[in-house]
């Protein structure tokens, strides 16, 4: 399976053509605007509106799909785009975006899907980190040794007793584990992981650029506190060309993304519209919820 550069999400038409029509004409108005703006709020309010609109859910038959044999209930939306904005709406806000029954909702639909694993979700193999402040981060099995699908990028955090912890999935092939930094960001002795993940994109068969993501991950606990995408490439023409954030921690639980001084804002707005799910630009602080971007003051 190999990655995409946007993902679609799938609605069945249970509700009407019109109302899907209207709700994907407001995803498409969202998206743009995340192309277009670094803006907090403007982007708040659009990655509120993707995340709606890609949010997983199980839908209750009509006596006509039961009629014609539709497996019941029917799964609409789209788990692995819910799940990437819904990331970068905390990032923009410092909050989640629903509230804690809507989401435990999606995360039991979600699970329906196949071929879908939630990040954060606990494998039951167990695991042991080499060193005792600092978890282990572990990729894909080769694709040569047939366990690759088995599992993606995974993390096994530092406690008494310990398992492998899904972080990325892997499409196994063109994706890479680029590199992996680690830092305490929230003072509890134990390292948090900063993991760079590659992943080629394509069009068709052909690979036309490459998009890398950025995952911190708690070292103890797992949960994801800052992912996105951090940097994009375009190797045809005529939108060849490179976009990247530099990430640098200024202090324990803060970060700072700093875009290219001399980037062609040509490039930049064509890299921008291809890869909505870039992370923005600015200084992040970790809140109860993860890493979100401060307010400029």
């Amino acid at each position: 399976m190999r990655p995409i550069l946007h993902s679609c999400a799938i609605i069945v038409l249970a509700h009407g053509a019109s109302v899907y029509a209207a709700a994907d004409d407001d995803a498409k108005a969202a998206r743009q605007t995340l192309s277009h703006t670094w803006a907090r709020a403007d982007r708040g309010r659009a990655l509120r509106v993707l995340v709606d609109f890609h949010r997983p859910r199980l839908v209750p038959c009509s006596p006509k799909d039961e009629a014609a044999g539709v497996t019941c209930p029917i799964p609409e939306g789209d788990p692995q785009s819910w799940f990437a904005y819904r990331t970068l709406f905390i990032a923009e806000t410092g909050k989640p975006p629903e509230a804690p029954g809507t989401l435990a909702t999606a995360t039991l639909a979600a699970a329906k899907f196949p071929g879908w694993m939630m990040p954060g979700a606990v494998s039951p193999e167990s695991c042991a980190p080499e060193k005792p402040n600092q978890p282990l981060v572990e990729p894909p099995a080769p694709e040569r040794s047939g366990r690759c699908g088995e599992y993606g990028y995974r993390l096994c955090p530092v406690r008494p007793t310990s398992n492998w912890l899904h972080i990325a999935y892997t499409p196994c092939e063109g994706d890479k584990l680029v590199k992996t930094e680690y830092a305490d960001q929230n003072g509890d002795g134990v390292d948090e992981a900063f993991i760079w993940i590659q992943y080629d994109s394509f069009e068709g068969a052909d690979v036309v650029g490459t998009r890398t993501y950025l995952y911190v991950v708690d070292g103890r606990t797992g949960s994801i506190l800052l992912g996105g995408m951090v940097a994009a490439t375009r190797s045809e023409s005529p939108d060849k060309g490179r976009f990247s954030l530099t990430v640098r921690r200024t202090a324990p639980g803060r970060l700072t993304l700093i875009a290219p001084a001399k980037a062609d804002a040509t490039i930049e707005a064509r890299l921008r519209n291809d890869y909505p799910l870039l992370l923005a630009p600015g200084s992040y602080t970790l809140g109860d919820f993860g890493f979100h971007r401060a307010p400029v003051r």
